[in-house]
This record gives C-alpha cells, sequence and structure tokens, in this order.
C-alpha cells in the first residue's frame, strides 16, 4: 500500500510540529493507479479544511502539465524500429471556445516485434477526416517515425487514403472486434470458456487452419458466433491468414493479431505470429 501524502499544501510531514503546518489529515481515500508494471493501489490523504489552492498555483501546476505533455508529443521516435502500429478514434467531450462540443480523438500505438507496445502519439481535433488522419500521420513521420511494415486500423475511407499517402509501402489490415462481439451475445457464466476456445482460432498457424478453426468452434458454440455478421467472421478469418504478412529484418514473416474494445482497454491482446 502507498501513501500519497501532500507534504506541500500541508505544510508538515506525518506527525511532524511545524510553525509551517497550514492543514492537517483527516484520513484517507483508496484509488487504483495503472502502470505499465501493475496496479499499484493508493491512499489519498483527506483534510480537515479546504485545500487553500489559489487559482493561480491551479494554473501553475496545469502549465507545467501542458508542458510535460507537449515534451511526450514531440518526442523524436526514429531511435527504435517499431514495424507495427496500431491507429484508431474515438470521441469525447471537450470545451472549445467557451463551449462544450465533441472532438475526435485520435491515438496511434506502435508494436515492436517482441511484442511491447508503446503509445506513439495523440491528437485532438473537429473530425477524423481523412484531411485530419493525413496531418497526424505526417507529424508522425516528422518525429522519425520509419520502417512501418503493417497498419491495423478500421476501414475507414479518410483513414485509409492517408495511410496510402504518407505511410507509402506499409501493408494494411483490417481490425476486427471480433472476441468482444461474440462475447457480446454470450451469458456471463460462460464467457470465459468461450473466449478460450475462441483464442484457439488465434493460434492457427495459416490460413486453412485459421478457416477450419472458425467453423469448428463456430458449430460447438453456436448461436454467439452464429449471430454474427458473415462479414464479421469473415474478415475475422482474413484478417489472421493474409497470405503474405510482412517480414522482419531476418526475414521472418510475422503478422499482428489485434482484439479487444478500445484502444485504451486493458484487454485489448496483441499477439504475433511467426513462420518463414
Amino acid at each position: 500500500m502507498h501513501y500519497a501524502m501532500p507534504m506541500p499544501v500541508i505544510g508538515a510531514g506525518p506527525h511532524e510540529r511545524s510553525a509551517t503546518r497550514s492543514n492537517q489529515r483527516n484520513g484517507s481515500r483508496p484509488r487504483t493507479l495503472n502502470t505499465a508494471a501493475g496496479d499499484l493501489e493508493l491512499r489519498i490523504s483527506k483534510l480537515r479544511a479546504d485545500s487553500g489552492i489559489s487559482k493561480n498555483e491551479l494554473s501553475r501546476v496545469c502549465a507545467d502539465l501542458d508542458t510535460e505533455v507537449a515534451a511526450f508529443r514531440n518526442r523524436p521516435v526514429a531511435e527504435q524500429r517499431f514495424p507495427y502500429v496500431y491507429l484508431d478514434a474515438t470521441y469525447c467531450k471537450a470545451r472549445v471556445n467557451h463551449q462544450v462540443v465533441s472532438q475526435a480523438l485520435v491515438i496511434a500505438i506502435r508494436v515492436a516485434a517482441d511484442g511491447r507496445r508503446e503509445v506513439l502519439g495523440s491528437d485532438v481535433g473537429d473530425s477524423e477526416d481523412g484531411a485530419f488522419w493525413t496531418a497526424f500521420l505526417r507529424s508522425l513521420k516528422s518525429r522519425g517515425l520509419a520502417g512501418v511494415a503493417l497498419v491495423i486500423s478500421d476501414a475507414h475511407i479518410g483513414l485509409r487514403a492517408a495511410i496510402q499517402a504518407v505511410l507509402i509501402g506499409a501493408s494494411w489490415q483490417r481490425r476486427v472486434y471480433f472476441l468482444r462481439n461474440v462475447l457480446a451475445q454470450t451469458p456471463k457464466g460462460s464467457a470465459e470458456m468461450v473466449a478460450a476456445a475462441i483464442r484457439t482460432i488465434f493460434a492457427q498457424p495459416d490460413a486453412e487452419h485459421v478457416r477450419e478453426q472458425l467453423d469448428t468452434i463456430a458449430g460447438m458454440l453456436g448461436r454467439p458466433i452464429q449471430h454474427l455478421r458473415q462479414d464479421d467472421r469473415r474478415c475475422c478469418a482474413d484478417g489472421l491468414s493474409s497470405p503474405q504478412p510482412p517480414s522482419d529484418s531476418s526475414g521472418s514473416r510475422m503478422r499482428l493479431v489485434v482484439h479487444g474494445s478500445q484502444p485504451g482497454d486493458r484487454n485489448v491482446g496483441v499477439q504475433l505470429r511467426c513462420g518463414q
């Protein structure tokens, strides 16, 4: 258990008598912090009186955060090779010119040959049209992104056009929410068993075995898979069994399979399939 102690706000450490003390602790509240190394359980101290943070102090803290975020978004990315890039977008509410409006948040996640993932960049715009995607991808290239072998994304027309125009030479694979869609039709008590069965589809070595296993699992599970549109099932098989995935520097053919809900979802899975 880790304790987050607001010493700068209180002016004194735990049990410390100090002339600079301006407040007192009043218990704590739990908070889970998600990190790349795992979850941290925090205890956030509560204060007896108002924290007394002024508007100027709050503005200063926000300005410091803006500086850190800008440094992260503009950092060079040419020092490592990440041949796989996963692109996605969502919409969120934001305050623009004193009005709350819907804004598109786009994100790029790059994946190394060993499966290691890293947020490459993100941006916010009015909509995820082709022009916005093109500008976003060009900003990634200007920071040093190169050697992209495979891009995974939705079949958004503007996004696909931007990929073809900016990431020249990269293969494209449509992202399919196959596992999520099946589990949406599955009773909760059977979800773990159904998920385990579906993952055997992802483990097949080639196109023929992928399609055979998909048909086998569909016959075994019945309604959850049969309920899906034929297009979803076809795209799942095509995505797992594309005949010519890009090769890495050693000449091994590699395929990236992404399945899950949203890019920030902890259930998103990344698998690398290798062969000669």
